[in-house]
């Protein structure tokens, strides 16, 4: 009988035995909580339930997926198997109040920076979906589509210069990674390249492409389809950054001990995508990195401002990434998705 039935028909059947199973299962011949023994049995049944629930997840995910091209909550699929955090399509109550009181925190964290003599460099780093839009499929909500445009008018309205960094990510073949929330090493690249020093002729530092690397996107883990077929791994490059010269810093910049100072999140911190292997090159300084993962854009920088580090020992210049996603999300809102 089974090998008469259409393939999806069959795929969804045996999704529902898995389903069946774990929800019949019981704990059937376990006595009362009294002894080592019963313990050890109603912690292998309790495993036993654990693993079956993890087989149903995957039929489950695997028939959404492939039947009907759909992501689980926290992501939503794109063309050709591309995945997109649900936080690029946010829009709740509160957006543009959100949107607001983070102009006014951005004006106001460069605002100190000058006043402290510090160059400070805010990146606006566009959604993923804005910029990989060719591979989107579920239109997105008027007011995040306008939303780059209105910090853009925010942020001049307050006299913050920013660098639009569309067309700079847009020139980038693949700026962002098919099954993860961040860009490439090359996207990346790009934009480090945007803020380049042209008027510095030292080459201090040197990058170098190394050996591509499989890579599982964290957006994976809202598309669990095994034992079936999935998006799937990605490769990644992966490249290396040297100093020419170790004692060329403290000739270019006398006695400043912190060139460079790189905050904001995991497209900063996370050192798979190199960005700050990409700005030593660009900046050829030496670079700092306290960005953090899982705390968004503004914590970080609100710390380091508070912190000992920079009240003894101020930078020349702060380099700060800010995913144009949190300047709408709510703030209880981690960094990653």
């Amino acid at each position: 009988m089974w090998c008469n039935l259409p393939g999806p028909i069959m795929f969804v059947a045996v999704a529902l035995i898995g389903t069946i199973t774990l929800l019949r299962s019981d704990f059937d011949g376990v006595g009362p909580f009294e002894d080592g023994p019963t313990q050890a049995a109603l912690e292998a049944r309790f495993d036993d339930a654990l693993i079956l629930r993890e087989v149903s997840i995957g039929f489950w995910g695997g028939v959404r997926w492939n039947l009907f091209h759909e992501a689980g909550s926290g992501a939503v699929a794109g063309d050709n198997d591309w995945l997109f955090t649900d936080e690029e399509y946010e829009a709740l109550p509160g957006f543009e109040e959100r949107l607001s009181d983070s102009l006014d925190t951005i004006a106001m964290v460069v605002s100190r920076f000058t006043a402290d003599g510090v160059t400070v460099i805010p990146l606006l780093l566009p959604d993923k979906a804005r910029i990989m839009r060719e591979q989107v499929m579920a239109p997105r909500p008027p007011r995040v589509e306008a939303r780059y445009d209105t910090l853009l008018a925010g942020l001049a309205e307050r006299e913050v210069q920013v660098i639009d960094l569309r067309p700079v990510l847009s020139a980038v073949p693949q700026a962002y990674l098919r099954t993860d929330t961040h860009w490439t090493p090359e996207g990346a690249r790009a934009v480090a390249g945007a803020i380049a020093r042209p008027d510095v002729q030292v080459t201090a530092f040197a990058t170098s492409k190394s050996t591509p690397v499989l890579h599982e996107g964290d957006l994976l883990a809202f598309v669990p389809t095994a034992p079936f077929p999935g998006p799937g791994a990605e490769a990644l490059n992966t490249y290396d950054t040297i100093q020419r010269d170790s004692g060329l810093g403290a000739d270019l910049f006398g006695d400043i001990s912190i060139p460079g100072v790189l905050i904001g999140t995991s497209y900063s911190a996370d050192s798979r995508w190199h960005f700050e292997g990409f700005l030593k090159d660009a900046l050829e300084m030496d670079i700092l990195n306290l960005a953090e993962e899982g705390a968004g854009p503004f914590a970080p920088i609100q710390a380091y401002l508070e912190s000992e580090i920079y009240r003894d020992t101020p930078p020349e210049v702060v380099i700060w990434d800010i995913p144009e996603r949190y300047t709408t999300l709510r703030q209880t809102t981690g960094d990653t998705p």
